[in-house]
């Protein structure tokens, strides 16, 4: 799989206090791709590059687990009887939540993307993003195309705005 151009945007520290300490919250993606139905255990074995994967099926689904010194990457693929009803809250969540129930053509065509989601990939990182992380999502992006939600927003593949928790977007963010 090519590295795809992921360009994310600055890290805010998000911390919680454990025992007096100051530790960074892992931080997730999840990945809504139309393309694939099943995480291609070929690709995902080299994602990592010289780091391969710890493969385990958990609650999370089959997980892959990428470990390095200083971070950890856990991708999971979401088990597939529980993504009929993930999507209807995903697509509730920018129904009501974003749009209020006014959605315009634009939205629409979100919604009718994220109704056309084959598989649902979630990504944590521990204990916070850095290069090896933006890589490897980028890595994914480029081959799933999806529809990445972070932080409350949508953004296409390539890291465009796609829609906002305010409604806004970036005009170039890709719909198909």
């Amino acid at each position: 799989m090519a590295a795809a151009n992921f360009v994310a945007d600055p890290l805010i520290p998000i911390v919680c206090l454990s025992k007096g300490l100051r530790k960074p919250m892992p931080e997730n993606f999840a990945l809504y791709s139309c393309l694939v139905d099943t995480l291609p255990q070929k690709q995902m074995l080299v994602l990592g590059d010289d780091v391969k994967p710890e493969i385990s099926q958990t609650d999370r689904g089959r997980t892959f687990t990428y470990r390095w010194p200083d971070l950890t990457i856990i991708v999971s693929e979401m088990p597939s009887e529980l993504v009929a009803e993930h999507l209807q809250g995903f697509e509730g969540y920018v129904r009501q939540h974003i749009y209020k129930g006014k959605v315009p053509a634009r939205g629409e065509q979100i919604i009718r993307k994220i109704r056309a989601t084959q598989i649902v990939v979630g990504v944590e990182l521990q204990p916070k993003r850095n290069e090896q992380a933006e890589e490897l999502i980028g890595r994914m992006c480029g081959g799933l195309r999806p529809i990445m939600f972070h932080a409350d927003a949508l953004y296409d593949w390539m890291c465009k705005l796609l829609l906002a928790p305010n409604g806004s977007f970036d005009p170039e963010a890709e719909l198909d």
